[in-house]
């Protein structure tokens, strides 16, 4: 698992999920007009974007279940001993990981989907916005490990932070409070940008 987190190919294709998954949420209803009318129900601002995360989030896990049935084999599983052949700390904080990663990322794609009527553009602006946590783990620039630069870049490259820390098992809480504080406040300004649809 560590060797798949690691490879550059698997963080480009993990780039264009959440834009893809989140593009639609509001610039659809924006665009076809039923976002009045989803805005004139009996609902409160966060219970519509509450729900709506949710749902978006329910479906990258479901997308990631398919690679439990492999996870046999990724542990190295004997059978008749019922002992793993790599500790499973590493799989679970790998999971975790991606589990939390991924709302940050699905927050990130709702808040610039509630800004704008077209899809694709809700898409391309979030995939840039996306690009900023990823770009330094593709790029890889040599620096200074003890450098300030390279700690700033470090806190905020979700690539970096399944290398050093995920695929080895370990669960920083500077990550957590990442990827949580990035994800509370999309979905607040999500909100917001719902209000203030109300006073136009």
């Amino acid at each position: 698992m560590q060797l798949i987190v690691n490879d550059v190919a698997f963080w480009l294709v993990f780039l264009f999920i959440p834009p893809l998954l989140t593009m639609r949420l509001f610039a659809e209803e924006r665009s076809s007009g039923t976002l009045e009318m989803l805005l004139t129900a009996p609902l409160r601002d966060w219970q519509i974007v509450l729900s709506k995360f949710i749902a978006c989030y329910a479906f990258y896990v479901l997308m990631w279940l398919p690679t439990l049935l492999y996870l046999p084999i990724l542990l190295d599983w004997e059978w008749w001993s019922s002992t793993c052949g790599i500790d499973p700390w590493t799989v679970g904080a790998t999971y975790l990981g991606l589990a939390l990663a991924g709302a940050m990322f699905l927050a990130l794609g709702m808040f610039v989907s509630s800004l704008v009527k077209s899809q694709i553009v809700a898409a391309l602006l979030a995939l840039f916005l996306s690009l900023i946590f990823i770009v330094a783990g593709i790029w890889r620039p040599d620096m200074d490990a003890s450098g300030t630069v390279y700690q700033v870049l470090y806190y905020f490259t979700v690539p970096l932070h399944f290398e050093r820390n995920f695929g080895r098992g370990v669960v920083d809480t500077r990550q957590l409070v990442l990827y949580g504080s990035v994800a509370l406040l999309c979905l607040f300004l999500t909100i917001r940008s719902l209000e203030s649809r109300r006073w136009r």
